[in-house]
């Protein structure tokens, strides 16, 4: 063995004696029964009382013992948990920013409906008829008057990849009809900064059209306007894209094909009903707003 290593003896004589221990171990091991005796509950504490009807010490009957209350808690509710972007229930890139409408949104359709109607026929050519259009059925199956305003909404759902859903404008269709030849027109117009607001500059078009013609402007009162012209075929279309500064985006489109430019193919007339102009000047009528 080295001369610095100690053996167990050595360590022992150097320490001394080990001196008494001043800690009651029978009487922690008492205390301890107790607690886990109490931790039972208030369900053992009665099966006891049923089985034996009174608890016996030293020769006398005593009552049985008192149920605890449960501990106190903080009256403090835990923190929720953030929702996960599955379960979140607000879409912000689908919630108008624009202030709400001052009169019931059904009201509003109503006035809107007239205003619509009398521009788009004041416009057209002379001996124009309205029809109702197979595209405007909201919900599906439910068919609309021509030009007559309906709401359109649907609840926002939040998944993955972003939001869908979240609908909340008035949209209105119409079939023009002149002799042998036919046309649309149709309207969206809503709260800015919802699911319809409309562009406020030139983009490429979709729907595999090709665009024809793009040009943005500023109105009398300062709105923006976007007039696009654009095909597919021998489907043409003619669209009027209008933010005004109440808060209201106006849509007003014309194609020459009897129902929708996404889903007809065959042409009704060579041009739509009303031109660029004739759509900017009927988006920019004071009566096409949400707040008279």
């Amino acid at each position: 063995m080295m001369e610095n290593e100690m053996d167990i003896d050595d360590f022992d004589r150097a320490i001394g004696p080990t001196p008494p221990s001043t800690v009651d171990v029978d009487r922690v091991i008492a205390r301890e029964r107790r607690r886990s005796w109490l931790r039972v509950g208030p369900v053992a504490l009665v099966i006891i009382a049923i089985s034996a009807g009174a608890v016996t010490l030293s020769g006398h009957t005593e009552a049985p013992p008192a149920v605890l209350p449960p501990p106190v808690t903080s009256s403090s509710p835990s923190p929720s948990p953030l929702p996960s972007p599955e379960t979140q229930t607000y879409c912000p890139d689908n919630t108008p920013t624009a202030p709400r409408l001052p009169v019931d949104i059904k009201q509003a359709a109503v006035r809107l409906s007239a205003v619509l109607k009398k521009a788009v026929l004041d416009r057209a050519a002379a001996g124009t008829l309205l029809a109702p259009n197979q595209a405007a059925q909201y919900p599906e199956g439910i068919m609309h008057p021509p030009l007559a305003y309906y709401h359109v909404s649907t609840q926002a759902e939040p998944h993955a990849n972003g939001c869908s859903g979240g609908s909340d404008h008035l949209e209105t269709r119409a079939t023009l009809i002149n002799g042998s030849e036919s046309g649309s027109v149709w309207s969206v117009i809503g709260r800015l900064g919802g699911d319809v607001t409309p562009a406020k500059a030139c983009a490429p078009p979709t729907d595999h059209q090709t665009q024809e013609s793009c040009t943005p402007s500023t109105g009398p009162n300062g709105e923006t306007i976007v007039a696009t012209t654009s095909g597919r075929g021998a489907v043409k279309t003619h669209r009027v894209d209008v933010t005004k500064l109440d808060g209201t985006g106006v849509t007003v489109v014309a194609e020459n094909v009897p129902s929708d430019g996404k889903r007809d193919t065959v042409a009704g007339s060579t041009i739509p009903p009303l031109t660029i102009a004739q759509l900017t000047e009927i988006a920019l009528d004071s009566g096409m707003t949400l707040y008279p």
